[in-house]
């Protein structure tokens, strides 16, 4: 509201100069564009601030005609800003270049070592969002969160039991790609498994896929495109598996997280609910029989 006002009074002025044709101060349009960084220094999450810059900007320019100069050059202090929105795409290309190679490196490298390089995937990819985005740094886990985590994973868990029956019947190769899949559960015990995928695994992926890209995807294009992308984003990194039925089930998965994140989930529901899928469908109720050896 203050700056609100700021920025009437400024306008005002500079249009009472220009229509009296008279001088301002010269350091009119100066001073409104260092009020307009100190505006923007605040980093409001929301982007109710935008029309008030934007009426800085046009006031600045309004004060600029009445002195008969040109708009005031960016101070350094906004060129270093725009220097951080620039390394803010950087750091998203890198993490969606270094996640696709760690899922390149996870599926195509030796088999028996398959769990230490997801696990080690887990805490790079989850470092990496921590070490690069605040959405990711604020996530907490309420007694809430835990319910709503365990409702979404049964949710997901019912549609997945539905697509098995689908896939099996009309997706060739399907029965034995599912098999393959779970034949990974077979390389460490139960108990190991189910601690990577809850303690690591599963919260990593949330972070990087929901609280870092999806995160930094839906700042930059809105809300629902920044999800669609999101989505295909986690579902093209399992292009590589070679696998069919795992890529699409990725891309279900993918959708339904990503979904709740625009719908506006916590992130610490979500954690929960990868993470208790993940273990749930893996290990306890597997969609098909284990097979043995």
């Amino acid at each position: 509201q203050a700056a609100g006002r700021t920025v009437g009074s400024a306008r005002a002025m500079a249009e009472e100069g220009i229509s009296r044709a008279t001088a301002v101060p010269a350091g009119v349009a100066e001073t409104i564009a260092s009020l307009a960084h100190l505006v923007r220094r605040t980093e409001r999450p929301d982007r109710a601030i935008e029309p008030i810059l934007a009426e800085l900007r046009h006031a600045a320019e309004l004060a600029g005609r009445a002195v008969g100069a040109a708009p005031p050059p960016p101070s350094r202090r906004l060129l270093r800003r725009r220097g951080r929105g620039d390394i803010g795409a950087a750091r998203l290309a890198l993490g969606m270049a270094g996640a696709q190679a760690a899922f390149a490196a996870i599926f195509r490298g030796p088999r028996e070592r398959f769990w230490d390089r997801m696990t080690l995937t887990g805490l790079l990819l989850g470092g990496y969002a921590l070490a690069s985005s605040p959405a990711a740094r604020r996530v907490r886990i309420r007694p809430r969160d835990v319910i709503a985590g365990l409702v979404s994973a049964a949710v997901l868990y019912a549609t997945f039991r539905i697509g098995d029956r689908f896939a099996r019947r009309f997706v060739p190769g399907a029965e034995a790609e599912i098999s393959d899949i779970y034949r990974l559960g077979e390389l460490r015990p139960t108990t190991e498994l189910a601690l990577r995928l809850a303690t690591i695994i599963g919260p990593a992926e949330e972070l990087f896929w929901r609280g870092f890209v999806q995160q930094a995807l839906m700042e930059r294009v809105g809300r629902w495109p920044g999800a669609a992308l999101a989505a295909a984003a986690y579902g093209g990194v399992h292009v590589v598996t070679g696998n069919f039925t795992l890529f699409g089930a990725a891309g279900v998965a993918g959708l339904h997280w990503c979904a709740l994140y625009a719908a506006g989930v916590p992130l610490g529901a979500l954690i929960v609910s990868h993470s208790a899928w993940d273990v749930w469908i893996f290990l306890l109720r597997p969609t098909v029989e284990r097979p043995a050896g």
